[in-house]
């Protein structure tokens, strides 16, 4: 990808790319990346800086992996697809970035199937993750706490499900390197919905009660009686940030809860 116009961080992103990577989940990341001023750069661990995606679309890398140092992005990104996930996965450079860039825990971000990678070399074990629906059995295989969460982020791991919740992996990104304020403006401008923080309740607007979000959000899908404003159940899924267990909330925040998502 270029480099935006104006930078808005010295953050950058490595978007690791093998023949027959899925598109959407690659350039959307970019896309919104770029929008937000963060550099990323496409990089190709094959041969040639022409790569074939899983749909036969041909993208030109900006980089070969020759000739970087993966250790100087910020965020390493493994998009999935296949073959580009088993590709990504057979590329020595990849594993041992994932390995070092766990043992200093960096951030890594994986979607699809890609998460699968993190899985096989043993960094999801007890952590909280997704992955497309075909790989959730993999990665539970590998110790991680399964979530259906279009992103999930636990400390300096972001996973995310496939090609539809791309943009909104882009937007977690750019959450975790310039703030929500520039992650809303990002979504604003995208015209995505559901991850503005003004839209959720009040009693939810503290960072340190979004873990319990999700969870309470779920036991009461289960019993409120009447239609659910699916809205805030969303907007409370897209700002939960897994970093341990999920507190229970408080007597004031289910009730909050019950009632906004009571029509």
């Amino acid at each position: 990808m270029p480099s935006p116009e104006k930078l808005a961080t010295d953050a950058t992103v490595a978007i690791m790319l093998a023949d027959g990577f899925e598109e959407v989940e690659a350039l959307a990341v970019a896309d919104v990346l770029y929008r937000a001023g963060v550099r990323s750069d496409l990089i190709s661990v094959t041969d040639a800086r022409h790569v074939t995606s899983s749909h036969g679309i041909r993208v030109v890398a900006d980089l070969m992996l020759e000739d970087v140092d993966l250790s100087t992005y910020t965020v390493l990104f493994l998009p999935g697809g296949m073959p580009g996930t088993l590709n990504l996965k057979a590329t020595p450079a990849i594993q041992t970035e994932v390995l070092r860039r766990s043992d200093e825990a960096l951030p890594i971000a994986a979607i699809c199937a890609a998460p699968s990678i993190l899985s096989e070399l043993g960094i999801l074990d007890g952590r909280h993750a997704t992955a497309n629906p075909a790989f959730v059995k993999a990665i539970a295989e590998g110790g991680a706490i399964v979530h259906e969460n279009p992103v999930v982020a636990d400390e300096f791991i972001t996973t995310s499900r496939g090609a539809g919740t791309a943009l909104e992996l882009g937007l977690e990104l750019v959450r975790q390197l310039l703030g929500d304020e520039a992650a809303a403006e990002a979504a604003r401008a995208l015209e995505a919905q559901g991850f503005d923080p003004a839209q959720l309740p009040p009693e939810f607007s503290n960072p340190e009660r979004m873990r319990a979000a999700l969870g309470q959000f779920q036991f009461l899908m289960n019993t409120t009686a009447g239609p659910v404003n699916w809205r805030v159940v969303e907007d409370s899924a897209k700002q939960t940030a897994y970093a341990g267990g999920d507190p229970a909330p408080t007597a004031t925040e289910a009730e909050a809860a019950r009632q906004a998502m009571s029509v």
